[in-house]
């Protein structure tokens, strides 16, 4: 295991936002009553079903688990995970109970993260669960008051993570052994190792001996206050918010060898949420933006770190995941406080949502490397025209046009740009990228 990185490497630092914020609309979108505005979601490629972990109400001190086809219909036996509540009690909110944490789903088999109160000692507990689809059955892995914060599973076996402790389980569920790490906010895990830590230290661990091994080290802007890891095959991606408004992304192979990182700065006070890969390679960021108004935010990077996209919702976004050429994601509704939601999205979102909010204008592919396709222009089109992320001039598209037209950019440099139409009654931007 090499420490450190190479030099050779691709670094972008992107200071105040540079690439402009697009708002964004779902495909689908379905909302759940909710009283603690946490819910996570997960997708089973086995079954192409997704689940959503809730809390429905208040009085209600479980957590519930309700799932979905992929275009948003109810499907399957709506799952309620009991919480150990008297039911005397009416208010579990005030306990933090029955809180869903983290979900994943495999083979018709659910693993709930979540945080109840226990109706012998009144102590806020924390559990790890598994749970059969098809028969409603539940076997805890673990069970404490020591918070966790995340779960695995995979072939080889199960881990539960605390902050500072990494547990590790057989397939049928012994516990093979625990070992104290350095402070964890999401665990990574492959067939001989798992990886925890924080930005820049990502600390692999032996999976059989649960033996630390020597860190990979990685470039950060500031002191990592949350890290997130996620591994693809033998890449390693991770996003660490930090203590001076900068968000560090990147990836690095399981050897060490660094293969990008940028840098975000960000304003305001925000919180790092969730990653995922997709199947183009593409890591998408969530993470919030809080205060009176909470609203999401979602970044995409390519597989060689450009920033292809970056996003705002107004909803709050906890949790995502992606499948095929769809991301989910879910959260708070912040306009409807009784309310979590469940919404999808092409991964390519310029098809389905432009920039202004009107679903008119598409263009594709995105990014691109010979050529783009424009679709649904407005009436009255006259002049379009491409300028670079900066608002520098690039190439002048003089009309009239017949609606579809394809635009050479092979010519271009990589990099990301914005096509600017100016019609009889309107004036539209619609960004995209060259990748050759």
């Amino acid at each position: 295991m090499k420490a450190g990185y190479p030099i050779c490497f691709i670094a972008v630092l992107i200071t105040g936002f540079v690439v402009a914020q697009t708002p964004i609309q779902p495909l689908w979108s379905q909302l759940v009553p909710s009283s603690s505005k946490l819910s996570n979601v997960a997708y089973d490629d086995s079954t192409d079903r997704l689940y959503l972990a809730f809390q429905p109400g208040p009085s209600e001190c479980h957590t519930q688990i309700r799932g979905y086809d992929t275009d948003g219909n109810e499907a399957g036996t709506e799952l309620r995970i009991g919480s150990f509540v008297p039911s005397t009690m009416t208010n579990c909110i005030s306990y933090q109970s029955a809180k869903p944490l983290r979900l994943l789903a495999q083979d018709d088999t659910l693993y709930l993260l979540d945080h109840y109160l226990n109706e012998f000692d009144y102590l806020s507990w924390y559990r790890s669960t598994r749970i059969t689809v098809d028969s409603s059955t539940t076997f805890s892995m673990h069970t404490g008051a020591s918070p966790q914060v995340d779960i695995h599973h995979d072939h080889f076996g199960d881990i539960t993570a605390s902050p500072t402790v990494i547990r590790n389980y057989s397939k049928a569920h012994w516990l093979l052994g625990r070992a104290a790490v350095p402070t964890t906010d999401r665990i990574a895990a492959d067939a001989v190792r798992i990886y925890c830590g924080r930005v820049p230290n990502i600390v692999p661990m032996d999976r059989a001996t649960m033996v630390l091994l020597p860190p990979i080290v990685v470039p950060s802007s500031g002191t990592s206050i949350h890290t997130i890891l996620s591994l693809a095959g033998n890449v390693i991606h991770y996003a660490s918010l930090n203590n001076n408004q900068t968000m560090d992304m990147g990836a690095v192979d399981t050897t060490g060898a660094l293969l990008w990182n940028s840098t975000l700065s960000t304003s305001g006070t925000i919180t790092l949420n969730d990653l995922s890969s997709d199947a183009s390679g593409n890591m998408w960021v969530a993470a919030d933006r809080t205060g009176t108004n909470p609203s999401g935010l979602l970044y995409r990077f390519n597989s060689v770190g450009l920033l292809t996209g970056e996003y705002s919702y107004g909803r709050t976004i906890r949790d995502l995941v992606t499948a095929g050429d769809r991301i989910y994601l879910t959260g708070w509704d912040a306009t409807q406080t009784t309310m979590v939601y469940l919404a999808a999205f092409m991964t390519d979102i310029s098809t389905s949502v432009q920039d202004d909010g009107s679903p008119q204008l598409r263009l594709y592919p995105n990014p691109a490397d010979h050529g783009i396709q424009v679709e649904g222009l407005p009436h009255g089109t006259m002049h379009l025209s491409i300028t670079d992320i900066a608002g520098r001039y690039v190439q002048d598209l003089p009309g009239p046009f017949i609606d579809p037209i394809s635009i050479p950019v092979a010519h271009l440099p990589h990099g990301t740009y914005l096509l600017r139409c100016t019609a009889e009654d309107q004036f539209i931007t619609r960004r995209f990228t060259v990748l050759h």
